[in-house]
């Protein structure tokens, strides 16, 4: 996905943006976009955005909410952003080709997703649920 010698942004402009997501210890996705602006809303982060088209190497239909959570250590940056479109094998493309080229350190996938039942169609995973995979 690399970027056309005409646009706007100059290579190192590029280049640094891609390092400043590379540097954030955690990226929070979403399938949806507007799952991610609404989280990104809800953290106060919504007027931090940086869009694809503005980072090396990546396509331009992404964007990403910047944001740092308060520690007592000190901080902790984090982005959000979400697949660029609906159905679960779209999701998984985009998904793969972001934590390839950003290479993020800690994924969280947040947001709403289909719940799962068992054979006497008792729901598994209910709207409520936090899966955690390690």
């Amino acid at each position: 996905m690399k970027k056309a010698a005409t646009h706007s942004k100059s290579k190192a402009e590029l280049k640094k943006n891609l390092r400043n997501l590379r540097d954030r210890a955690i990226c929070i996705i979403t399938a949806r976009s507007g799952e991610a602006q609404g989280l990104a809303e809800a953290l106060g982060i919504d007027h931090n955005i940086l869009k694809g088209h503005a980072v090396w190497d990546v396509d331009n239909g992404f964007s990403f909410y910047l944001g740092s959570f308060d520690l007592e250590e000190g901080h902790l940056d984090y982005y959000i952003t979400s697949g660029r479109h609906m159905g679960v094998q779209s999701f998984a493309i985009d998904c793969g080709l972001l934590m390839h080229i950003l290479r993020p350190r800690f994924i969280v996938h947040a947001g709403v997703c289909a719940g799962f039942k068992d054979n006497e169609s008792t729901p598994l995973i209910k709207l409520v649920s936090c899966v955690l995979l390690s």
